[in-house]
């Protein structure tokens, strides 16, 4: 094999692994008729050695390229920066399954100084370990602070395997995650499949830190208390240098809301609050449940939809109408109507307006 070939396969050629790499040049070299010298008096050197040493160094530079990616236990989180010192771990969108392995909440990372927070840590044990091993890789920092913005299993259960961060949450948050947390690891063991065993025996921490009221400052952070019903309480979290608000649980970006287990008139009411908080003339970002930031603009809108939702189903339910047959939405508000999300709002506000009719017609 003429020397060329072989740094050109030992150093171009990145489609082949370092091994297969290393058994195409043993396959194909063959002793020429004549040995390179160095110099005089020196041992001669066969250009199968030149093409060793350069894929040495080659596999060695690959490895170095690649400790992310082994030591977190799958690739390196995508984490995308909204705001100076401020990071969006994007989830999966749609519900919890074995392929997306539970990650479909979005999580915000803020580094403070020499402390890193992060809003939300992951569906699992295992997924906390990896954010904080890809905090390490990327940024040479660990974890220090963790918040549970609501008791939702894919948002909190990442803070099992990291006992050193300090972990957060409201007084109502945190009383709700030790009475419904045992049940809703079982109910996503479920949804897991075969990707379950990220879960381990015992992935429940609640957090030991607590504030509470209705609104207050923590860290980088101010924060205000709503609800998505009784029972479902929502901490909304903005960061103070960027005004960029968390809102998980009251928002999605790019989709309707999520009414499922809500009290969607409760709910309708926190979304007119996230729309009514005034940004002292900044223009407030919004990063939701899932989906990608969102102006306050989209924010009114969510809380539109909620109000004609709401409105039709009582109309409907009024007239005796047919519950399946779904109202046609004011023009601002058809993308939202176009979601999948839709009909389960629908069937969720007729539910809920059918057992409002009923009440009033037993007085």
């Amino acid at each position: 094999m003429p020397i060329r070939w072989i740094f050109a396969l030992a150093t171009r050629d990145t489609r082949r692994p370092c091994v297969v790499k290393w058994a195409t040049i043993l396959a194909w070299s063959r002793p020429p008729a004549a040995r390179y010298k160095l110099a005089q008096g020196k041992p001669d050197v066969h250009p199968l050695h030149f093409g060793a040493l350069a894929i040495a160094i080659t596999c060695l530079g690959l490895l170095a390229s690649m400790p992310a990616a082994a030591a977190c236990g799958g690739p390196v989180l995508p984490m995308e920066s909204i705001a100076p010192d401020l990071w969006l771990v994007p989830a999966a969108a749609g519900d919890s399954n074995a392929d997306n392995r539970g990650q479909v909440s979005n999580l915000v990372v803020a580094f403070d100084g020499a402390k890193t927070w992060i809003l939300g840590s992951g569906p699992s044990p295992t997924f906390g370990q990896r954010i904080d091993c890809t905090l390490q890789q990327r940024f040479r920092r660990h974890v220090t602070d963790i918040v549970s913005p609501w008791p939702r299993p894919e948002l909190v259960l990442g803070a099992a395997t990291l006992p050193r961060a300090q972990s957060w949450a409201h007084t109502q948050v945190a009383d709700v995650m030790r009475t419904s947390c045992p049940g809703c690891v079982e109910r996503l063991r479920l949804r897991l499949g075969d990707s379950a065993t990220d879960l381990g025996s015992d992935p429940v921490r609640v957090p030991e830190r607590r504030v509470a009221g209705t609104h207050g400052v923590l860290g980088p952070w101010r924060w205000r208390l709503l609800t998505r019903g009784a029972g479902h309480p929502v901490t909304v979290w903005e960061h103070r240098a960027s005004a960029v608000r968390f809102a998980p649980g009251l928002l999605w970006g790019g989709e309707a809301p999520d009414g499922r287990d809500a009290d969607l008139m409760a709910l309708a009411a926190s979304t007119h609050a996230l729309a009514d908080w005034g940004s002292g003339g900044v223009a407030a970002r919004w990063i939701g449940e899932q989906g990608s930031a969102m102006d306050t603009t989209a924010v009114r809108r969510h809380a539109r939809y909620w109000d004609w939702v709401l409105e039709a189903a009582r109309r409907g339910v009024a007239r005796g109408d047919d519950e399946t047959r779904l109202p046609v939405p004011p023009p601002d508000l058809q993308a939202l109507a176009d979601s999948p999300r839709h009909a389960l709002n629908w069937q969720r506000a007729w539910r809920q307006s059918e057992l409002l009719w009923l009440q009033r017609s037993l007085r």
